[in-house]
């Protein structure tokens, strides 16, 4: 296939057609550099150019809208780069009919359109600019406060009412000159569609007809993501909104990006852990988690990203294999060369993918699990050789004996009564013997050998 350009591929995604390559994005915070439209710019630009995504997510602080009502907050060294709130204009529930309707050109929103004029013209349409836009309802929690708007949407419900009706009216404003700055479409950030904060019916009368109002506004638009945070989110209450792609917390909801598939018709964005794997993991685990997510999907609707912002602190060589890993062969592409006869995936021939590819090996039976792939002739004899309801799936054989020395290895490499399969290779390579030596041996000892480096037991 012809190398496509960011727009068909993203098109393409969102269509459920064939790419050339699966999409990625992946965004964070500039604390510091955000104070000013240019510092924004610059830095959204420095990150683009060194990584190339196939969108730019312009990211300023959340404070961004709600500075022209009195808003003030401070980064005080967050690892997400977002800021503390030092001071809030709505204390009491008469002060949400104090607020006014602003005007996008003048103030911050308008120092943000400057930004993304600057960002518009440096790109020069060649990669899709998403401008982050933030529900109602999340911008009234920035200025009361969380307690406090949750205190006055149960208790003051009328008061909070007029307040995110003055917030729709800006952010459609603001979002109708945005439109003039040439943005692809906006990241919405909802953040209270979330079982530990609302109710169903309490986000269904002060979430989601605010949330119409603004999607509204942004249709015409051909890149609208939307991002559901938190851990409980009501998933199925948004999935008919009117966006292109949805980003959620796949790895911390429960929520697959498979499952996502099925219950929203366009793109799904995510795959990536932001702590386990961008910030505290290795490349080897990111590419990992990249190829898991491309064998839940097909590369088919699906975008590679994280449920949310970078943390600042990711190592670079972790958002590098990131992005380098849409460039890998596919899933099952990388696996079917390794196939037998049969269709099923030997485990040492699993352990050649994983190598070929700079992945861990459960990565590679995760991905022939999702994609069908039988896994078979584990190395320890233990699975894999014929029907299980036969008892023909094993060949090993408990030892006639177990010398001295290899009793010692094995129950010195217990861990809760059990031999890991890994500890099993680490023995017979260590002594010299076959692996299956190892596997006998435990079976005429009565120790029972566990996790497999495939996932298959």
């Amino acid at each position: 296939m012809e190398e496509m350009s960011k727009q068909e591929r993203l098109e393409a995604a969102i269509a459920g057609e064939p790419v050339d390559r699966p999409p990625v994005a992946l965004w964070r915070h500039w604390p510091g550099d955000d104070r000013t439209p240019e510092g924004l710019a610059e830095a959204t630009l420095r990150f683009q150019r060194d990584f190339d995504f196939d969108f730019v997510k312009v990211t300023p602080p959340s404070s961004y809208c709600l500075q022209d009502w009195g808003v003030r907050d401070e980064w005080r060294g967050n690892a997400e780069g977002t800021r503390e709130y030092v001071a809030r204009p709505v204390q009491h529930p008469e002060d949400w009919g104090r607020l006014p309707t602003l005007e996008p050109q003048e103030g911050a929103l308008g120092a943000q359109l400057a930004c993304l004029r600057l960002l518009s013209s440096a790109l020069g349409g060649d990669v899709p600019l998403v401008q982050t836009v933030f529900s109602p309802l999340a911008q009234a929690k920035n200025l009361a406060g969380q307690e406090r708007l949750l205190d006055h949407l149960r208790r003051y419900p009328d008061a909070l009412r007029a307040g995110l009706e003055v917030i729709t009216e800006t952010t459609v404003r603001f979002l109708e000159s945005a439109r003039g700055c040439g943005i692809a479409g906006i990241f919405y950030a909802v953040q209270h569609a979330d079982y530990s904060l609302l109710s169903e019916a309490e986000y269904h009368t002060f979430g989601r007809p605010y949330d119409l109002r603004v999607l509204q506004a942004a249709q015409g638009l051909w890149l609208n993501v939307l991002h559901l945070h938190g851990s409980t989110v009501m998933f199925d209450l948004v999935t008919d909104y009117p966006v292109q792609v949805l980003n959620w917390h796949d790895r911390e909801t429960g929520i697959s990006l498979a499952e996502g598939q099925r219950r929203f018709g366009g793109a799904v964005c995510g795959g990536l852990s932001r702590w386990d794997g961008v910030v505290c993991g290795t490349p080897t685990r990111v590419r990992a988690e990249a190829f898991e997510a491309l064998a839940q999907t097909g590369g088919r609707r699906f975008i590679l990203g994280t449920g949310c912002v970078v943390p600042v602190v990711a190592p670079w060589e972790n958002l590098r294999a990131a992005r380098q890993a849409v460039e890998m062969a596919p899933p099952a592409e990388a696996l079917r060369c390794h196939l037998n006869k049969e269709g099923g995936l030997s485990c040492a021939a699993a352990f050649r993918a994983a190598q070929e590819l700079g992945l861990e090996p459960w990565a590679v039976g995760r991905a022939a699990d999702l994609l069908d792939i039988r896994l078979v002739g584990c190395q320890l004899g233990l699975f894999g050789y014929g029907p299980k309801s036969e008892g023909r799936h094993k060949v090993v054989k408990p030892a006639e004996e177990v010398s001295p020395d290899l009793a010692a290895a094995i129950y010195a490499g217990l861990e809760g009564g059990r031999l890991s399969c890994q500890a099993a290779w680490s023995i017979a390579s260590r002594m010299g013997i076959a692996k299956i030596e190892v596997s006998a041996a435990a079976e005429r000892l009565g120790v029972r050998i566990g996790r497999c480096q495939l996932g298959a037991f």
